[in-house]
């Protein structure tokens, strides 16, 4: 019988978030052996595509964490953000590690609107454990908003200058690239 309740205690214990908690958003053990042919250019679109992108992120507002989720009953970072950009058409690799690998690089003091940041997960060992995607609409000393999936409260938005993303903050990743004549192809007047 003792151990009955034994086993009965840890399945409650490890199931939902409470086992989550005790992980990095994402699948470490997993992202070592996802394979990277090589790095993903931007794709080119216009500004509208990212306020499209940046607004339909905040629907899910609200929506739970799950560990592993990559729909609408329940998200993980990684799966949050790749089923954002799914979406509009954009194809994302499923780890934060395999993201972050597959995009290029841009500096913090160019950030903008849609790309995704990616901090250094729980056990702060270095390696990529979470991701989200910039929201606001103008960056300041490289402080930011950014949407993302915390285990706790599931889907919010977090500024970049909170201690626990401050510290942790590691890279920013550009998938979508802002062409300049769409944006003046829309004003020229005929």
């Amino acid at each position: 019988m003792q151990k009955i309740k034994i086993i009965f205690v840890l399945l409650c214990f490890c199931s939902g978030n409470a086992f989550a908690q005790f992980f990095d958003e994402e699948y470490d053990e997993i992202e070592e052996f996802e394979k990277i042919d090589s790095v993903v250019p931007p794709q080119k679109a216009s500004i509208l595509l990212l306020d499209s992108l940046t607004a339909y992120s905040k629907i899910f507002l609200g929506a739970p964490y799950r560990y592993g989720g990559t729909g609408v009953a329940g998200f993980d970072c990684s799966g949050f953000m790749q089923h954002i950009f799914k979406n509009f058409g954009i194809n994302l690799q499923r780890t934060a590690t395999a993201q972050y690998l597959s995009h290029t690089h841009i500096d913090r003091a160019d950030l903008r609107k849609g790309d995704l940041v990616f901090f250094e997960g729980r056990r702060r060992k270095g390696n990529i454990g979470h991701v989200g995607m910039v929201v606001s609409d103008s960056i300041e000393n490289g402080a930011f908003k950014f949407i993302h999936t915390s285990v706790t409260n599931g889907i919010i938005i977090s500024k970049s200058t909170e201690p626990y993303y401050a510290t942790r903050y590691k890279s920013a990743c550009r998938v979508i690239e802002i062409e300049n004549n769409i944006a003046t192809e829309n004003t020229e007047i005929h």
